[in-house]
């Protein structure tokens, strides 16, 4: 009878037990699991010694005993991974691995997270995990009394305000001398107000539903700048290096006395290894349709802007701004600065997927040596097939009440931007523009 109790019980353990029950989960390193499998190894144990000394068929109570067992152990797993009903939740795929910096370790791939409009804590992140999207809440120490998000790769930093959902800074995390030197990449002036009574001077404020003057909006650039968006969720997968937050705006009574028509604005900012990838779709959910112009009107930072160039508008017809509209054509590989520009070029779309855009800056150089180290950035863009380039120079920047006298030497604007033509939306519709930018280091040769 002993030894029958025995088979079965061995029988049941190896048909309810599987392997993968000790696998690596989510959420749980090695060490965990193999304290799991030990709670789970010594209550089979004092089952068989409850059956040696007892009558009670084993065959009626190991099956149970088991599945409280696993149930228990799951249940444990599913509270450390923090899943509840409440307003966040959770879904994280099976792990898997990959090395960091030559160490083997455990990673999650890919988490979502479904938040709700109000920002909270940090949304969950392991011990080895190098990706996160952690929101914060005003920062009243630096001046910035509205909520946001901070976006985390290992890599890169990013963080974007809820306000205007506008990217504020693109900083790299990087060791190497040419990144550690200037590691942020996106210009905001020093003077620039950050309390949400006026659009952000700098990052990469978003210019909607008009660029400029260019539709019937009060305020120059429209609104979207203007507004508090709403951030609704973030992806963070750390197979792909990627951490991910979107945003979203919707019309309402005040939006439609300058522009009447329903809208729904979604926005999502991502980093994934060296690269900048913001998202802005358009959803028309009126009746009618609508078209409006737009543009992602980015703030670069300069190590000085005698030393910064763009490339990849040669031969490009362009609109200059500061001669009444004059129609010219780009002659030049580089563009230069020694005085205030203003320009809106139309590229064509074959051109766009040709050639992409550089904003090159010259970090360091060493007196003496026959080469000197830049670093740089790199855009791509879909839909956005024009290109506005802006310094304000001497006179305009200290015209700017929140722009500093000499700031002017420290950026450049390049603006991924629809303007010559304007973008029509049917009703149901929807458009999509994208920009992606690429930190880059380049080496140029110079004779001395």
């Amino acid at each position: 009878m002993l030894n029958a109790s025995f088979f079965v019980l061995f029988f049941v353990v190896f048909a309810f037990v599987d392997d993968d029950d000790f696998a690596p989960r989510r959420g749980a390193n090695e060490e965990e699991h193999e304290e799991e499998k030990e709670v789970v190894v010594k209550r089979l144990l004092v089952l068989m010694m409850f059956f040696c000394f007892t009558k009670v068929p084993p065959w009626w109570c190991a099956p149970r005993s088991i599945v409280f067992s696993l149930v228990d152990s799951t249940t444990t797993k599913r509270v450390a991974l923090g899943e509840n009903e409440s307003n966040r939740s959770t879904v994280i795929s099976d792990a898997s691995r990959i090395k960091v910096n030559g160490e083997r370790t455990v990673t999650r791939a890919p988490h979502k997270h479904a938040q709700n409009a109000k920002m909270g804590g940090p949304l969950p992140k392991s011990k080895t995990s190098q990706c996160s999207c952690v929101p914060f809440g005003g920062r009243k120490q630096e001046g910035v009394s509205f909520e946001g998000v901070i976006l985390s790769n290992a890599q890169f930093e990013c963080t974007i305000y809820a306000f205007g959902a506008h990217v504020a800074s693109w900083r790299s995390l990087s060791d190497l001398e040419v990144f550690k030197t200037k590691p942020e990449f996106l210009f905001v002036s020093k003077k620039a107000i950050l309390d949400g009574t006026k659009p952000i001077r700098g990052g990469i404020p978003i210019c909607f539903p008009q660029f400029g003057k260019l539709g019937e909006c009060t305020n120059q650039h429209g609104f979207a700048r203007n507004a508090t968006w709403a951030f609704v969720g973030s992806e963070v997968d750390e197979e792909k290096v990627l951490a991910k937050a979107t945003f979203t705006l919707s019309s309402t009574e005040k939006t439609m006395k300058e522009f009447p028509y329903k809208f729904k604005l979604n926005y999502t900012v991502s980093i994934e290894k060296e690269f900048l990838n913001t998202k802005l779709e358009v959803i028309n959910e009126d009746e009618k349709a609508f078209e409006f112009t737009t543009a992602l009107h980015t703030y670069f930072g300069a190590k000085s802007i005698t030393d910064i160039a763009v490339k990849g508008l040669n031969g490009v017809r362009y609109t200059d701004s500061l001669e009444d509209g004059k129609k010219c054509v780009e002659g030049e590989e580089e563009i230069r600065f020694d005085k205030e520009v203003d320009r809106i070029y139309r590229r064509n779309v074959a051109l766009v997927d040709k050639e992409r855009l550089e904003i090159i800056d010259r970090v360091w150089e060493d007196k003496g040596v026959l080469s000197q180290h830049t670093r740089g950035v790199a855009m791509t863009t879909k839909n956005l097939n024009d290109a506005v380039v802006w310094n304000p120079w001497i006179d305009k920047a200290k015209s700017m009440g929140d722009f500093g006298d000499e700031e002017y030497k420290e950026m450049v604007c390049v603006e991924a931007a629809a303007i010559d033509e304007p973008v029509k939306v049917k009703p149901g519709a929807s458009w999509i523009g994208e920009q992606t930018l690429e930190a880059v280091i380049n080496l140029a040769h110079f004779s001395v």
